[in-house]
């Protein structure tokens, strides 16, 4: 555990390790259906409706009840490229979460994060915590994949993005598969897409959103 901190605070510390995507590329998110879009505040509804279903629909068994009963510890990077507002920013996250496991297919839980951003006109760092939804879609002995979301407010030392607040709100999601190690624990890999405004806290004029896509590493104990 100590090795895995020191390697996630050198990752938000070291200069240039988060520079990695200096060019332009074309992207739109693939869950912005106007109406329907899981990269803003109405994530937390849709949420709510399949924990409903979820928790109408099916009851754990003695078996699951058992299996479940802990509280599951991970910790991960995340590397987000921009790719809607220029100047593009590169996005390093580090996450320490918990969660547990409330239905065979839902585990509800928290992440604690560290956020080192940088672009052209702005470098700062910054913490936050978000509400984490973790959907099981496929539950297998020795893999998973899963869908993972969430949303929660974050701080920053200096107003980020460029133009607008320090204080600001996330909301994430993406696909991740889990991999079983020949120990206790899993190796996750999965690909996210991030979502940083201050909901027009301060009107929409100081509100300049960032999006980002990219890759998200971690080591988890189911």
């Amino acid at each position: 555990m100590k090795l895995r901190t020191l390697v996630l605070l050198l990752a938000l510390t070291v200069p240039g390790l988060n520079s990695f995507a200096q060019y332009s590329w074309d992207w739109h998110d693939p869950l912005d259906l106007n109406y329907f879009d899981f990269g803003d505040n109405k994530l937390l509804l849709y949420n709510g409706i399949g924990l409903g279903l979820s928790m109408r629909l099916s009851q754990l068994t003695p078996q699951e009840k058992k299996l479940f009963r802990g509280v599951n510890f991970s910790s991960y990077v995340d590397v987000i490229y921009e790719y809607n507002r220029p100047p593009k920013s590169d996005v390093l996250i580090g996450r320490f979460r918990w969660d547990k496991r409330i239905r065979k297919v839902l585990s509800i839980g928290g992440d604690m994060s560290m956020y080192k951003v940088s672009d052209t006109e702005i470098s700062t760092v910054g913490v936050g915590t978000q509400l984490v939804f973790l959907w099981h879609i496929v539950d297998r002995e020795n893999w998973k994949l899963q869908f993972d979301n969430g949303v929660g407010p974050n701080y920053f030392v200096d107003a980020f993005p460029f133009g607008g607040t320090k204080f600001n709100f996330t909301t994430f999601y993406g696909l991740s598969l889990a991999i079983k190690l020949p120990s206790i624990a899993w190796i996750v890999v999965g690909i996210k897409n991030i979502h940083i405004s201050n909901a027009d806290i301060k009107g929409r004029e100081r509100n300049p959103a960032l999006d980002g896509v990219g890759l998200s590493v971690g080591y988890r104990f189911f």
